[in-house]
């Protein structure tokens, strides 16, 4: 609302680029993901609190120690270091798709004169079935120039693996932020038309 409704008249004055106000709204929604998720996370852990009716003693507190304790052993701690950082950067950067997702969309929306709203619908439509055909393409390809299969000998470990998913994912969530990020820009920086 605040950059393509009315506020964005606002918005769009202010001595910024638009390159700015683009990031400025990928990290607050970041942060309001993050953020939901937390409240969804807890509001899921009382309910099930208050609705099992169970206590935790403190022998079963020591048991759940002594599980985390053989996990950091059998995985290291320098590995589940990596997890955590490779999930956050991965978090961060879907975010940044699903957000720029619905910009661009919104964004091509915008450039119309009438229903504006109408267009962003159909647009986010188009844009999700691009992306499938893109990804579609994009895995078959991998499998004939034999990426899946160098992907596979990579990871001799369970571990290796994950790290790998982790990172690949990472790289694939980039590609299509930058894909959809460039268009959104441009859009607004050429075609902005809040009227």
């Amino acid at each position: 609302k605040n950059l393509l409704g009315s506020e964005g008249y606002l918005m769009f004055t202010l001595p910024v680029s638009v390159d700015a106000l683009v990031w400025s709204k990928l990290i607050v929604s970041f942060i309001w993901f993050v953020l939901t998720s937390l409240a969804v996370l807890t509001a899921m852990l009382i309910l099930g609190f208050v609705t099992s009716a169970l206590t935790i003693t403190g022998e079963e507190i020591r048991m759940f120690m002594d599980g985390v304790k053989l996990l950091f052993a059998q995985i290291g701690a320098g590995n589940i270091i990596g997890y955590v950082l490779e999930f956050v950067v991965l978090m961060f950067v879907s975010s940044l798709a699903t957000c720029l997702h619905f910009y661009l969309a919104m964004a091509i929306g915008q450039a119309f004169a009438n229903r504006k709203m109408l267009w962003s619908v159909v647009s986010y439509f188009v844009l999700s079935f691009a992306l499938s055909m893109l990804s579609a393409a994009a895995v078959a390809l991998g499998d004939k120039i034999g990426i899946l299969d160098a992907f596979v000998d990579l990871a001799k470990t369970a571990t290796q693996s994950a790290h790998l998913m982790a990172v690949s994912s990472i790289i694939v969530c980039t590609v299509v932020s930058a894909i959809l990020y460039f268009p959104t820009t441009a859009l607004l920086k050429k075609k902005l038309n809040l009227a």
